[in-house]
C-alpha cells in the first residue's frame, strides 16, 4: 500500500485558485522543504488526475501527482508579481459594509 502526503499550491493566487499535489510517501522527503509557499516553480514529470480523495477539503477539481521522476525548480526572478493577499482600505471595507 501506498501511501500519500496532500500538499496545497497556488496556482493563480491573484484570482484565488490552488490546487494540492499528492506526494507519495516514499518520495516525500525528497520534497520536503524544497517547496515553499508563495514561490513560483517550474515542474516536470508529474500528472494532473481528477480529485477523488476521502478527504475532499475544499471543491477543488483537480491533484497534481508527483512521481520519483518528478523535477521541480524554483524560478528566482519572476516576471510578474505575486499577490499573496487582496488587501483593502478600511474605508473600502466601509463601504462595502453599508
Amino acid at each position: 500500500m501506498v501511501k500519500s502526503y496532500d500538499y496545497l499550491c497556488d496556482v493563480n493566487v491573484k484570482k484565488g485558485d490552488r490546487i494540492y499535489a499528492s506526494i507519495p510517501k516514499l518520495v516525500f522527503n525528497r520534497w520536503l522543504g524544497n517547496i515553499q509557499e508563495f514561490r513560483v516553480y517550474v515542474m516536470k514529470n508529474f500528472i494532473i488526475v481528477d480529485n477523488k480523495t476521502k478527504s475532499r477539503v475544499t471543491s477543488v477539481k483537480s491533484v497534481l501527482m508527483f512521481s520519483h521522476r518528478t523535477i521541480v525548480s524554483p524560478v528566482e526572478n519572476p516576471s510578474y508579481l505575486l499577490e499573496a493577499f487582496r488587501l483593502k482600505t478600511i474605508r473600502k471595507l466601509l463601504m462595502l459594509k453599508s
